[in-house]
């Protein structure tokens, strides 16, 4: 069973709004939730217009973190572009997981260099460090190309430097 609220809006449209299910909420509980809606739609209130508004600022905030982005956007981007997008995603997915419920505005240099600190006492080779954060700074440089960030927030990390003088060969 499932609790509704019918009503009409300024406009004379009819509406009903999804107040739970019995599973969830009582008949009394049920009651007071519609007498408070109907308050709301007396004072000229759409409310079912405020619910999916909220839903929509819901939605945009989980896709404004990395995970949202990296599986709403780039992963359909790096799958076309990329020669490899598994390794790709992989480095992003595997080395920045502690980033990936953090919005896109608020992963600072400070959280990367900290990182990169990490790998370096793991053992970790500065070219491999180079290569995963470049990865990531891609992924940031498009949700900035998108429209999804004013601006790149890890644009300031440099990679290390590596004395690459290669294998020598003969």
């Amino acid at each position: 069973m499932v609790y509704y609220l019918d009503y009409r809006t300024k406009d004379g449209q009819r509406k009903s709004f999804l107040i739970g299910s019995h599973g969830n909420i009582t008949s009394a509980q049920a009651r007071e939730v519609a007498a408070l809606r109907a308050a709301d739609v007396a004072h000229g209130k759409d409310i079912q217009k405020e619910k999916q508004e909220a839903k929509k600022k819901a939605s945009q905030k989980k896709m404004n973190t990395l995970k949202g982005f990296l599986d709403h956007r780039y992963r359909e981007y790096v799958g076309t572009n990329h020669k490899d997008p598994a390794i790709t995603l992989g480095k992003i997915e595997g080395q920045f997981s502690f980033l990936m419920n953090r919005p896109l505005s608020e992963i600072t240099p400070w959280a990367i260099e900290k990182w990169r600190s990490e790998q370096k006492k793991a053992g970790k080779k500065d070219s491999s460090i180079n290569r995963e954060l470049m990865a990531l700074k891609a992924c940031l440089s498009r949700a900035v190309e998108w429209g999804f960030l004013a601006a790149n927030p890890i644009a300031s990390v440099k990679p290390i430097k590596v004395d690459d003088q290669g294998r020598v060969r003969y």
